[in-house]
């Protein structure tokens, strides 16, 4: 409710500007817009997306802000109290994560999925067991991947950067989150699949 009220209050004196800012988040996403403002105590930021919408995001979950001449505003601010990354730091693990989101690719992870939960919604009632225990192959798929060793020489990392721990860190967080998330899309998938191909075979039977 604050939230939408701190918005309402500034987004009437939103500065609409032709040229477009690139807004650098912490998760390795980049938000494109022409317009943006920070809410009074700078704790909200508010933009115009290219479909003309209104969002906003947290100012803690920015990392910088470049403007159309590609002047960088670091808006991160390191906290050595908790013993955060220092700004160069925390840049190199934010290009990590942009690098895997855009290069790292996890559908062999869905395909998995499909395969491991459709067949196990077919072949558990067909060997005569309970259909209870047919979640129990999905799930050990999907922690399976969660726990699965990423390997660093497999990854596609720039030469530059091989030996630098925190752009890996950064990378692999990325790596680790598309596995699981193409691992659980390819799980319903494979139920559902599975679903309607065993409906038919046990029909027909």
């Amino acid at each position: 409710m604050k939230k939408s009220i701190l918005l309402i209050l500034f987004l009437f004196s939103f500065c609409f500007l032709n040229a477009q800012k690139v807004i650098l988040l912490l998760n390795g996403k980049k938000l494109y817009t022409k317009a943006f403002k920070f809410s009074d105590d700078n704790s909200i930021l508010a933009y115009k997306n290219s479909r003309g919408k209104i969002k906003s995001v947290i100012s803690s979950e920015i990392f910088s802000i470049v403007d159309s001449n590609k002047i960088e505003k670091i808006i991160y601010l390191p906290d050595t109290n908790i013993n955060l990354f220092s700004v160069e730091e925390m840049r190199t693990y934010v290009l990590g994560k942009y690098d895997a989101r855009n290069n790292y690719n996890a559908k062999k992870y869905m395909y998995g999925g499909i395969i491991v939960a459709g067949s196990s919604v077919i072949c558990v009632p067909l060997i005569g067991l309970s259909t209870i225990y047919v979640p129990l192959f999905p799930l050990s798929y999907y922690g399976f991947v969660g726990l699965k060793k990423i390997k660093t020489e497999k990854l596609n990392i720039k030469t530059e950067y091989t030996n630098n721990e925190y752009y890996i860190t950064g990378y692999k967080e990325i790596v680790r989150k598309k596995r699981m998330n193409y691992s659980l899309i390819g799980t319903g998938i494979g139920i559902t699949v599975g679903i309607g191909i065993a409906a038919i075979i046990f029909n027909v039977k």
